[in-house]
């Protein structure tokens, strides 16, 4: 890098639009190592190739800066950027990087334990913790932050486990959201017993580990479980 830095930059890349957009003076084959999508972009007969620009309009010029570091090899990921740099990396292929992402944030999700969401605890934000849980739950899926992923599926099940403690955090929306994005589900022919009954094949069970047995007794008493029901 020092090397590089040597020489003048070759390569202008412009991030946001309108007169919030900056130019930053940057070093092509800097970027083309750090980055598998810079080095396919500037190997191909493409435009940022041709005239020297690249340019990224939807892009925050001040988060770029902080992506620049990395390009460099000066910046540190902690746990006041990872969220920021995680989709960065994410989108540009830069997996070591995005993997120091996904420890940081991994961490702050191992600080909590089920007591902190207790109805009768000491936490009066309980509720805010619990959508806040499921967001990164959101963001680490759409990322591929394994370890992050990981570590909620964990406390997710251990929350569960704690009964009339917990249950009223399962609501319809935070219920899909699992759904969704933790605990898959599979479509199974159920046949109910009784009089009037018929096999039905429009019931889903959760195909996930022993732990999610809360969930599926939640989805079949709730309203949001139907003949229709749209999860998957």
């Amino acid at each position: 890098t020092k090397k590089i830095r040597s020489l003048p930059p070759d390569i202008v890349v412009e991030v946001g639009t309108g007169e919030a957009m900056r130019q930053f003076d940057c070093y092509k084959a800097a970027l083309c190592f750090a980055s598998p999508v810079f080095d396919l972009m500037f190997s191909n007969d493409m435009a940022e190739n041709n005239d020297d620009r690249v340019r990224l309009p939807e892009k925050d010029p001040g988060e770029f800066k902080l992506f620049y570091s990395f390009i460099e090899h000066t910046g540190r990921v902690n746990s006041d950027n990872a969220l920021t740099l995680a989709p960065w990396f994410h989108e540009f292929q830069m997996k070591r990087y995005l993997e120091e992402c996904d420890e940081m944030l991994e961490g702050s999700i191992t600080d909590y334990t089920r007591r902190d969401f207790y109805i009768h605890g000491e936490n009066e934000n309980r509720e805010e913790y619990f959508a806040s849980i499921l967001g990164q739950l959101q963001f680490a899926v759409r990322f591929d932050l394994d370890d992050t992923i990981s570590a909620i599926d964990v406390l997710i099940a251990d929350i569960a486990k704690a009964g009339c403690e917990t249950i009223d955090l399962f609501t319809v929306q935070h219920v899909r959201t699992l759904v969704e994005h933790c605990f898959p589900l599979e479509k199974k022919k159920v046949r109910r017993f009784g009089e009037g009954a018929e096999a039905s094949d429009g019931v889903y069970r959760i195909a996930s580990n022993g732990n999610c047995r809360l969930f599926w007794k939640y989805l079949t008493t709730s309203s949001c479980v139907t003949g229709q029901t749209d999860f998957v």
